[in-house]
């Protein structure tokens, strides 16, 4: 995972944060959390994250079990998922479309 690769190791020049000297050393549990917390990598995931869970929240069941059937499982084919909804192939690239276009507005993308 992101987070514990984050506190395994040490920031490089991008994620480099100024830790004051007193805290370096003396107290790893700050030195930690500073890491985590500026780690722009982590904080986009975060973003990400956050915007597919509100997208998905706020979608017919139907379009929910697109999502699950496509990404989230990944055992089925476009041709498999429009037979088990009842939808045309197209329909499920139009929803798709439709899902990432409301992930990006989500995100302020759009």
């Amino acid at each position: 995972m992101l987070k514990d690769e984050i506190i395994s190791t040490r920031p490089g020049r991008d994620a480099y944060v100024r830790i004051p000297r007193q805290y370096s050393k003396s107290d790893p549990t700050f030195a930690t959390t500073v890491r985590l917390l500026s780690n722009k990598r982590l904080r986009q995931m975060e973003l990400v994250y956050a915007a597919i869970g509100t997208v998905f929240e706020g979608l017919p069941p139907e379009k929910q079990e697109f999502i699950q059937m496509k990404y989230w499982s990944n055992k089925y084919s476009d041709s498999r998922i429009a037979t088990e909804l009842f939808v045309s192939v197209s329909t499920l690239y139009n929803w798709r479309n439709g899902i990432l276009t409301a992930i990006a507005a989500e995100m302020g993308y759009l």
